[in-house]
């Protein structure tokens, strides 16, 4: 691993190329890291390495959504897009746990595959979208508000009302226009979490 950081453009790429030759879970997550280099053949490579290993490099790319360097959070959430089936879990767990950077780009993610994914995997989606009215992230929160009332799903009523008495404007204005928007299913709700 040493080696890839080398300054000669032949070193890295031979380094990279061994790398890419080995298995296992440790290879991995040495070179997970490397999407995110300088050098676009090695972080290439590290790309079709992740690719390859399938559902083995989930994880480790869903916890590169927490490192401190973009281009290596933009390469993890760049990789997990491509990923078919779509992650799902995967993101939910980011979207829960992640960091500042994560949980907003997660959550758009997870609002594109509203259209990419089947019947089950909607109802995960807005399954998580329901719990992200409650994320720390006033920017989620205002994203998942709007989507669900953009799908009319009225099973968010109560989550929705919950957040009527946000910290923020903004995310206080999203839940009021999207229980608006959900009509009569929401006045129960909306009547509880404000009386």
């Amino acid at each position: 691993l040493d080696l890839v950081g080398n300054d000669r453009a032949k070193v890295r790429r031979r380094a990279i190329d061994a790398l890419a030759e080995l298995d296992g879970p440790r290879v991995l997550k040495g070179i997970a890291p490397l999407i995110g280099h300088d050098d676009a053949g090695v972080a290439e490579i590290a790309r079709q390495k992740l690719l390859a290993a399938g559902d083995g490099a989930l994880p480790i790319l869903a916890d590169l959504l927490d490192d401190e360097r973009p281009q290596i959070r933009e390469g993890a959430l760049a990789l997990l897009g491509t990923v078919d089936p779509p992650p799902l879990d995967q993101l939910v767990r980011c979207l829960q746990r992640g960091n500042d950077w994560a949980r907003p780009a997660v959550a758009e993610r997870l609002v594109e595959l509203l259209a990419e994914v089947d019947q089950d995997g909607r109802e995960a989606v807005l399954g998580a979208l329901r719990a992200a009215v409650g994320n720390k992230s006033p920017e989620v929160r205002i994203l998942a508000a709007g989507t669900l009332a953009a799908e009319g799903d009225s099973r968010a009523t109560k989550a929705l009302a919950a957040q009527l008495k946000d910290g923020t404007d903004e995310v206080r204005d999203a839940c009021a226009a999207a229980l608006a928007s959900l009509g009569e299913a929401a006045i129960p709700a909306t009547v509880f979490a404000l009386g």
